[in-house]
């Protein structure tokens, strides 16, 4: 999908791998429309693909056959379904990429669309991304991109290809999220895609051989396997409810874990979506249609990890997402155990009077966000975290969030394991199901955009566009 790929391009430009390549020609070696795409921004794209794939896989290239010290043109592809070397592979990813950019461009020119003030903002952030990295590579900018992405590429080319992707980004983000959905139509794609919308709660609990007494008699990896399937099994047996399940949460946890799970928390699992399990034999369970209150299965998780699920509820989330700001404060400890709790509650506390004094302004708490919050996560963003479902944040955040009568413009310092947050909620979103039907609902309507506007943007090649690529060294 366009939205996809072009996220994908734009991350291309942060890649410091180095394949140099042959210069091409400046000619057209593809149309899309009435807009000519030159070799060099064909190589461009071409090196970005293969660059992001390195990066992607950079500890697995050996099991897809790849050896990056040779040229990409000489190395079967074994991933294709056809027979082609990998460069092939990459050049058909480029050109489809460039098929979906240009057929949107096009129309974003036609219609006289600009560049936003946030699009332009986009390239500048780009640019000096790449300028920071070839600091960094003690490289001037035009020669980081050209030993990087095709001999000859220049800072002005570089933005005006990162101008035109962005455009069409744009023009496809402004199409797709000015259509208007009803009731009904959420209702039908609903029906249709349930699973991979709805949410389930369920109790869980994970064993595996550290939780063999020590008078164990298992020598080998496999009869430790059993002992610990005959653990989980006997967890499991008469299991008849929640407070059952808790209990034996506690009884059967190592003693240095039994605080730890005597927490209501410890093995309660909520919220979740079938995209977030990784083991498709429990997401299977806890996702079918027959499951009820009360079911409960032992999985092998992993060789020798057994996870017994208690199945609570599965349904469709109907709290609205939640955005907010926050300023994080850790709370350490020395090597004494002694925590500095008391000076960071202060800490905190005069940060929030502070912010009180300057009005409670967006602007000044970003500015307090980004000079003190210990949270890598929203540094960057002034603390700002968007559209969150319930059950997202740590339980402490999620309950004052979603607390009966919450307004916009609320704040609290809130304690959490992490240390002291300043919490500000900006407010509340779509309601979660539905926001989750938008991406399908949007992905179909992008493919019937998509197939009208490529109608009218037919695809040509030079001959032998090809040639010029797949050296690598």
């Amino acid at each position: 999908m366009l939205k996809r790929s072009l996220a994908i391009l734009l991350v291309f430009v942060l890649c410091c791998c180095v394949l140099c390549s042959c210069s091409p020609a400046e000619e057209f070696v593809m149309t899309v429309g009435n807009t000519g795409i030159s070799a060099q921004e064909y190589e461009y794209n071409y090196y970005a693909q293969v660059q992001q794939f390195y990066s992607d896989y950079s500890d697995y290239l050996s099991y897809f056959g790849i050896d990056p010290e040779k040229p990409l043109k000489e190395q079967p592809c074994t991933v294709s379904e056809e027979e082609q070397t990998w460069a092939d592979f990459f050049m058909d990813q480029t050109e489809d990429v460039l098929k979906q950019v240009f057929t949107f461009y096009n129309a974003a020119v036609a219609a006289n669309v600009a560049l936003s003030e946030e699009s332009q903002l986009r390239v500048d952030a780009f640019v000096l991304a790449a300028s920071e990295a070839a600091a960094s590579a003690q490289m001037t900018l035009d020669e980081y991109l050209s030993e990087n992405y095709g001999k000859g590429l220049t800072e002005g080319a570089f933005r005006e290809y990162l101008s035109r992707r962005i455009l069409a980004t744009q023009y496809c983000d402004d199409v797709l999220n000015a259509a208007a959905y009803s009731d009904a139509d959420y209702e039908a794609y609903y029906q249709q895609n349930r699973a991979s919308i709805d949410k389930v709660d369920f109790r869980v609990y994970t064993l595996n051989e550290m939780f063999l007494p020590e008078d164990s008699a298992a020598s080998t990896e496999s009869e430790s396997a059993a002992e610990v399937k005959a653990l989980a099994d006997a967890f499991a047996d008469g299991l008849t409810s929640e407070e059952i399940f808790k209990d034996r949460a506690v009884s059967f946890a190592p003693e240095s874990e039994k605080a730890n799970y005597a927490k209501d928390s410890a093995t309660l699992a909520k919220n979740i979506s079938l995209s977030d399990l990784a083991n498709n034999a429990m997401s299977s369970w806890l996702f079918d249609e027959d499951r009820v209150t009360g079911d409960v299965a032992v999985h092998e998780t992993s060789s020798g990890v057994y996870t017994v699920c208690y199945f609570l509820s599965r349904y469709r989330d109907e709290k609205p997402l939640a955005s907010m700001r926050h300023i994080l404060l850790n709370v350490t400890k020395d090597k004494d155990g002694n925590s500095d709790d008391a000076a960071v509650l202060r800490e905190i506390t005069a940060l929030y009077d502070r912010w009180k004094a300057d009005g409670k302004t967006e602007s000044s708490f970003v500015s307090l966000a980004s000079a003190n919050t210990e949270d890598p996560g929203s540094k960057d963003t002034g603390g700002l975290y968007e559209n969150f479902a319930y059950g997202t944040m740590v339980s402490e955040i999620n309950d004052w969030l979603y607390a009966d009568g919450r307004s916009s413009g609320d704040s609290e310092i809130i304690k959490t394991s992490y240390g002291y947050h300043l919490v500000w909620f900006t407010g509340y979103g779509p309601i979660a199901w539905k926001n989750a039907c938008v991406s399908g609902l949007q992905d179909a309507d992008y493919y019937k955009l998509l197939e009208s506007l490529q109608a009218e943007n037919p695809v040509t090649f030079s001959e032998n566009h090809r040639e010029f690529l797949g050296n690598d060294n």
